[in-house]
């Protein structure tokens, strides 16, 4: 992979950033379920630059929280229909 395929601008790279964004928006989900919340900055950055949006982000750590409520149901999972989208 070349740095090409790092910029979510290039139209080449619209699939590859399609992948780096929902890997990154994953890895912003593992984060907050293992309370590594020193690294969630960095990582809604990272996703962010690969083309997720605020309200993709925002659903993430609205299932988080949920989660940490117990509202967590699977049927209202909001990352499935980021993921959807895709």
């Amino acid at each position: 992979m070349n740095n090409n395929t790092m910029y979510k601008n290039d139209p080449l790279a619209t699939s590859e950033n399609n992948v780096l964004k929902v890997t990154a928006l994953f890895y912003i989900m593992d984060a907050l379920f293992t309370e590594k919340y020193e690294s969630c900055d960095e990582l809604i950055t990272l996703a962010e630059n690969f083309g997720a949006s605020e309200d993709e982000i925002s659903a993430i750590i609205a299932q988080f929280i949920k989660w940490l409520k117990g509202e967590y149901y699977y049927n209202s999972d909001e990352f499935s229909v980021i993921l959807a989208r895709e």
